[in-house]
């Protein structure tokens, strides 16, 4: 289950089904592909509500940079095998630092990709800036970037 206001939607449920290929994995590094099919019900924020069969693509990705870094890569692309123009990919990098053996301090960047955006109903305003009442509905941006800066605790 996942939310997302600012992408516009208010519930997406999804369920996937697939295999994984892990091409390497050691201490220092891994790589694994995913492959899946998906079935998912969204209602975004105008209350409309879709569901679909999908198609899923994914890899997970980590390594080592030194002894007290760590970057790790994750890209999961959904097709929807209904409208073929609507694909989502969530792409997000992260580096982490150990400052020392129990915290560390993380920073990612997520690219949120949707070719069939959501809309929203925006309040329609007279030249004075007075609401009239109306509202029109718009098509949000297809993509979006989260940068998250976190103070990871270990135990």
């Amino acid at each position: 289950w996942k939310r997302n206001e600012f992408a516009g939607f208010d519930n997406r449920y999804y369920a996937t089904a697939g295999v994984e290929n892990v091409w390497f994995e050691d201490d220092g590094a891994a790589f694994r592909t995913h492959y899946g099919l998906t079935f998912t019900e969204e209602e975004d924020l105008a209350g409309i509500t879709d569901s679909f069969a999908g198609a899923r693509l994914s890899y997970e990705y980590f390594r080592k940079v030194t002894g007290t870094t760590r970057f790790d890569s994750k890209l999961v692309v959904d097709e929807n095998l209904d409208d073929t123009s609507d694909l989502r990919a969530d792409f997000t990098n992260a580096i982490a630092v150990a400052m020392n053996s129990r915290l560390a301090l993380k920073v990612s960047l997520q690219l949120l990709y949707d070719g069939r955006p959501s809309l929203i109903d925006l309040a329609v305003v007279d030249p004075a800036g007075v609401p009239t009442g109306d509202s029109v509905r718009v098509e949000l941006d297809e993509l979006d970037s989260v940068l998250n800066v976190s103070l990871v605790v270990n135990f």
